[in-house]
């Protein structure tokens, strides 16, 4: 029988576990794409994400669990940048590395605002904050698609391999998929969760 001192929840109840668990998932999510190309983690890869997220009482510290599976994501997906900067703009390692660093402090920020927007809506309802989860991630896909610059690199959907769920993508875009792949981990979030009360 689980005790209530060994529950998932209660795992994440420091702030260093929930921020590792956050880093974790940015992993996670940098594996499903090349070079890695594991993309069968797509499936799981916010599940540490959304239960640091959901166990949050912070809306700052929200944010900056979302932000650090961004930076660590972005940071491991996007590595050429530093070629490409080097070779097509003339810039020096240093310099194109420093674009990078740009980029990823940018455009970690949509996932920070999922982040905290995840953490609000768990003081309420954890049940609400994972079933709301798959939305809001489409919607900061789509802000990072269509705002600042407009980005759609490496959205989640684009690690999706099934064939017979890319057909989805004729409908919904490439959104829908990323939407299954976090309803997917939200599901596993929510079972870890009330299994652990049980």
């Amino acid at each position: 029988m689980t005790t209530a001192n060994s529950s998932p929840a209660n795992w994440f109840k420091r702030a260093s576990i929930r921020y590792a668990a956050s880093g974790f998932s940015g992993l996670l999510l940098f594996a499903c794409f090349p070079n890695l190309d594991w993309n069968i983690l797509v499936w799981v890869a916010c599940v540490p994400l959304l239960m640091a997220l959901v166990v949050e009482r912070s809306w700052f510290r929200g944010f900056w669990l979302g932000y650090m599976a961004g930076a660590v994501f972005l940071s491991g997906s996007c590595y050429w940048f530093v070629s490409v900067m080097q070779g097509y703009g003339n810039l020096n390692p240093v310099v194109a590395a420093g674009v990078l660093v740009l980029f990823v402090i940018v455009f970690s920020t949509f996932y920070g605002v999922f982040g905290l927007f995840e953490a609000a809506l768990a003081r309420r309802s954890i049940c609400a904050a994972l079933i709301l989860g798959p939305f809001l991630w489409v919607a900061m896909e789509l802000a990072r698609t269509y705002m600042i610059t407009g980005f759609p690199w490496n959205l989640l959907g684009y690690a999706v391999r099934p064939v017979g769920l890319q057909q989805i993508a004729s409908v919904t875009a490439v959104y829908g998929l990323s939407f299954l792949a976090v309803a997917t981990s939200a599901l596993v979030a929510w079972a870890l969760l009330e299994g652990g009360r049980k």
